[in-house]
């Protein structure tokens, strides 16, 4: 592993498949992690949730590096309409758009020739800052069902962060678009649309809005969301970064409980439960949604086998510790870190 594209420049790598990412921990983070193991373990095993799944922890004494296993929320590889990472607050941002990776620039305060306007920032800056303020006036359309359930789970999940003392976490919103050929082929999507009602079930799906030029009728929008990087505490640090940003009037640096309240009081104001369900009757797509179900009803078995991505994969919730040297350990390294494959470094953006 090298350095990859996780929070802080940590290393970050994804299995083949992309179904797991191994992400490495910063010390105060795995203190958190193995902190609050027994309550998150209960959170994720006995119930739905939109934490991102931790598989276990796993230490490399020879690099002294800490890294989880971890549920890869996206389930589609790109290109995606939109990928974000938002906070609902100044430090949301889009991570793609049209299927184009946008490109961190900072304006920090040492880069003096930024804080002189917009006519000196390179066309990336002005495309990464253009990507904040789309991020910040989000607004994302799925079922009125989808939306009833998400905003449950949500609530929970904000509860028990608050109660933890977490704050600085994000919501990951994967928005993509597929032909309805992809998706009769896609098993991941089947999978999704013959999930039960109780179920939770990503990806999200809907019918898109035909395309302006009156193509894509028959198109599908799926929609991922999961809550990430939910290990950071309120310390000392992060009251000392309120107090040095105190002109900011939507930073991310608040307490936990006004924190949680905010973040779930913004995604009650982004997401629009008006998409039209693919097997609504207000459907308008050019085939009957009755054929649609029972085409996809012949794969079902296939398609109920894979994996539900409103719970872990294996072992719901269960997060292992292994000591570096033993037989377990080995034995994992060989089954989970020969597969994975290396991301190039990006810098934590603001």
């Amino acid at each position: 592993m090298l350095s990859g594209g996780g929070k802080g420049g940590c290393l970050l790598a994804f299995s083949k498949d992309r179904r797991f990412i191994v992400k490495e921990l910063s010390a105060g983070d795995h203190q958190t992690l193995l902190a609050l193991t027994r309550s998150l373990v209960e959170r994720m095993h006995g119930a739905q949730t939109l934490l991102c799944t931790i598989y276990m922890h796993y230490t490399d004494a020879r690099e002294e590096h800490t890294l989880i296993v971890m549920r890869n929320i996206l389930q589609h590889p790109g290109p995606y309409v939109g990928l974000y990472d938002l906070k609902g607050c100044d430090d949301d941002k889009t991570i793609e758009a049209r299927g184009e990776k946008v490109k961190a620039v900072r304006k920090r305060f040492w880069n003096l020739e930024m804080h002189l306007g917009q006519w000196t920032w390179s066309k990336e800056r002005l495309s990464y800052y253009m990507g904040k303020l789309r991020a910040r006036h989000l607004e994302l359309a799925i079922t009125a069902k989808q939306r009833a359930e998400f905003m449950n789970l949500l609530r929970f999940d904000t509860n028990w962060l608050a109660s933890k003392q977490l704050m600085d976490y994000s919501l990951l919103v994967g928005v993509k678009r597929m032909s309805q050929e992809e998706f009769y082929a896609d098993a991941i999507t089947r999978h999704a649309f013959l999930s039960t009602p109780d179920q939770f079930c990503q990806p999200l799906i809907s019918r898109a809005i035909p395309q302006a030029d009156g193509g894509g009728r028959d198109d599908v929008m799926l929609v991922y969301v999961g809550i990430i990087d939910f290990l950071e505490t309120w310390s000392a640090p992060k009251m000392a970064a309120r107090a040095v940003k105190f002109w900011e009037t939507k930073k991310a640096t608040i307490p936990p409980k006004p924190y949680a309240q905010r973040f779930f009081d913004h995604f009650d104001s982004l997401f629009k439960g008006s998409a039209v369900p693919l097997d609504g009757a207000a459907a308008t797509g050019s085939q009957d949604d009755q054929e649609v179900v029972e085409g996809l009803a012949e794969a079902a078995p296939a398609a109920r086998s894979l994996p539900w991505n409103g719970r872990p994969m294996a072992a719901p919730g269960l997060l292992l510790s292994i000591e570096e040297g033993s037989s377990r350990s080995a034995h994992a390294e060989d089954q989970q870190l020969e597969t994975v494959q290396v991301t190039g470094k990006t810098q934590t953006q603001s």
